[in-house]
């Protein structure tokens, strides 16, 4: 597996199907809303 393929995999395991196999990476929206989920799962996990 490339270098490339590696990297396209990882963001396929955060984004699913809201990556473009052509572009290999998810709009500026998602990306947003996926960071926003992990920080407040992350801050829900530091406050309980």
């Amino acid at each position: 597996m490339s270098p490339v393929e590696r990297k396209l995999d990882a963001v396929m395991k955060y984004f699913g199907n809201t990556v473009s196999p052509a572009k290999g990476k998810p709009t500026n929206g998602e990306f947003i809303a996926c960071v926003a989920e992990h920080v407040c799962q992350r801050l829900r996990g530091a406050v309980s």
